[in-house]
């Protein structure tokens, strides 16, 4: 008996690992194929900085600073290669896959757990940002843990618990803004439901103290993020993604597919929407429990969702990746409701929602083999033939940072624009990704090349011809003379007559 419960445990074990491994691998493939592109580039070179410098810099932009010191900290051990610096949010991808199934388990069968773990380890919008330096991928393992820990206070009563969320909702709050979203959800289900003992937990003096406490640790940001809602310029390109009563139902599609949405896919989001719709009211019939943790997960993963649609109405914020922790609640849900499906239907759930997301892991896998952008290459060769007395110039806003990111020369790129250089840090453009550059703007911001001929004797334009938002620059004390093609990026050699 006692060699049968050890086989068993055993087995279970392998299983957890065997779900791990996939995950790892998914995450792992192409990981260093694509470009180093704004965001990305932004992170790493503020989390470079000192930590004072970073949370100078950051507070100039439009988020919080522990995902940059996080990330300033690996660096210091793994280094900056795409490799070295995208392996964070590999990790924290991995991560929430495996608390996803603890969670799953404390909710429901082994089963279900099973099911859940493969779909969160295969999720496409789970892999899409487990591959980016930015963020969500950290945001999304901080606050599905603070889920679990939780439903571990509300079912166990012990008050550890409780302090192991607290301080994982604090550190969430200081990763992104929108974890007051979570924070809200959490609070509607401790004030509509009731513990296992029947109890109504938001009356709790702990529940109380702890929050207290984490008020308490996030007033020195205030401040800061008082300051920062006066620069909503910085989020202004979100008024390109109008919302709408398709909004939610697209944002279901995208997080399963990663597929842009067009006219023939508002069917099959709309129909995907429904089936979530139907899974979740599967569960409120079919797994209730004391303490109501059905609710919990529900909660967690449709009222950020709703009240982020409903607030984009008056300014827009509605974006995938700002609610990607809600949408890592979507594969539990239906693994748990698929769990109470007969035999043959569950089995043929499981098989269309694991082909609906191997399938599009394949086309975001085709998508990013596709030749377009080797920025890198372009870069390696810039370093590889740098000689003393060169210049580098960028002329756009979009891979300047990227360029910086490649530059190994020894020496900064400046940066084609007709910005205005501002060393004070007053005006509007030296806030966001331009905080970095902007107290070396005098030095670094070029107006016209013609004043570099007086002073480099070679100058490296690194340009991106193809697009329409790449300047026309003005050549006059130059001649070109070599040139450097890779995808849609060029790099363009010119010296001084």
């Amino acid at each position: 008996m006692t060699i049968s419960l050890h086989w068993h445990g055993a087995a279970k074990t392998c299983v957890v690992l065997a779900i791990l491994l996939i995950g790892t691998v998914v995450r792992l493939h192409q990981l260093t194929v694509p470009v180093i592109w704004l965001d990305e580039a932004f992170s790493v070179l503020l989390s470079r900085l000192a930590p004072e410098q970073i949370l100078f810099h950051t507070a100039r932009d439009v988020h919080p600073p522990f995902y940059y010191l996080m990330l300033h900290y690996w660096m210091q051990w793994f280094g900056s290669e795409p490799l070295a610096v995208r392996s964070l949010s590999v990790c924290a991808g991995v991560a929430t896959v495996g608390i996803g199934m603890l969670l799953t388990r404390q909710l429901a069968s082994w089963r279900a757990t099973v099911i859940a773990g493969l779909l969160l380890a295969l999720f496409p919008i789970g892999v899409r940002y487990s591959q980016e330096v930015r963020m969500y991928a950290l945001l999304g393992l901080l606050l599905l843990t603070a889920l679990y820990m939780l439903w571990q206070w509300v079912s166990r009563q012990k008050n550890i618990y409780l302090l192991a969320y607290c301080l994982l909702m604090v550190a969430a709050m200081y990763t992104h803004y929108f974890s007051a979203l979570c924070a809200l959800a959490n609070w509607l289900y401790l004030s509509l439901g009731k513990d296992v003992q029947g109890r109504t937990l938001v009356l709790s003096r702990a529940w109380w103290v702890g929050h207290l406490l984490m008020v308490i640790a996030y007033l020195p940001w205030l401040p800061v993020l008082y300051q920062q809602l006066g620069h909503r310029e910085l989020v202004g390109w979100i008024v390109n993604y109008p919302t709408s009563v398709m909004s939610i139902p697209q944002s279901f599609w995208r997080a399963f597919t990663l597929s842009v949405v067009t006219r023939y896919s508002d069917v099959f989001s709309v129909v995907l929407a429904l089936f979530i719709v139907l899974a979740s009211l599967r569960i409120l019939r079919c797994v209730m429990k004391p303490g109501q943790p059905s609710i919990l997960l529900l909660s967690y993963c449709f009222v950020p969702i709703l009240v982020l649609w409903l607030a984009s109405y008056g300014m827009p914020l509605y974006i995938n990746r700002y609610l990607y922790f809600s949408f890592l609640g979507l594969p539990l849900v239906l693994a748990i409701a698929m769990d109470t499906l007969r035999k043959r239907t569950l089995l043929l759930s499981v098989a269309a929602c694991l082909s609906l997301e191997l399938l599009s892991l394949a086309v975001f896998y085709d998508y990013q083999a596709k030749p377009g952008g080797d920025l890198g290459t372009v870069m390696a060769h810039v370093n590889e033939q740098w000689r003393p007395g060169d210049a580098l110039l960028g002329d756009r806003r979009r891979s300047y940072l990227s360029i910086e990111y490649y530059n190994a020369t020894g020496r900064p790129a400046f940066f084609y624009t007709k910005i205005q250089p501002d060393t004070s840090g007053q005006a509007a453009k030296t806030y966001g990704t331009l905080t970095l550059f902007y107290q070396r703007s005098n030095e670094l911001y070029i107006a016209n090349p013609q004043v570099l001929a007086k002073r480099f004797k070679r100058l490296w334009r690194v340009t991106e011809p193809s697009s329409a938002y790449t300047p026309d620059m003005p050549t006059d004390g130059w001649v070109k003379v070599d040139e450097f093609t890779k995808g849609s990026f060029k790099a363009e050699l010119y010296t001084v007559p």
